[in-house]
Formats: structure tokens, sequence, C-alpha cells
């Protein structure tokens, strides 16, 4: 493989672990955003219910 072809790798790897990275931060917002309403129906600070779980 010369240089060209690993720097052409490189950069594409690059592409898909910024998208892996961009995936997993939504999973973390939305999973947050609905702990929130979760605990907002239950009347349930998110506090209250993270310390009861751990």
């Amino acid at each position: 493989m010369n240089e060209l072809d690993e720097l052409q790798a490189a950069r594409w790897r690059i592409r898909e672990l910024e998208a892996a990275l961009a995936d997993a931060h939504m999973d973390y917002c939305l999973e947050s955003a609905f702990l929130d309403i979760a605990c907002r129906q239950l009347g349930v600070s998110t506090e209250a219910l993270k310390k009861r779980t751990l």
C-alpha cells in the first residue's frame, strides 16, 4: 500500500469514526431527554431517580 492509499484509508476511517461518535452522542441526548420526560410525568426529579437506581 502506498502512502496515498494509506492517507485515503485513514481519512475514510476518520469519517466513519466521526459518524459513529455523532450517532452515539445523539443516542445519549435522546436517552437523556426521555429520562427527563419520564421523570416529569412521574413527578420525580432526575437526580432522585438516579440516586435510587445506583
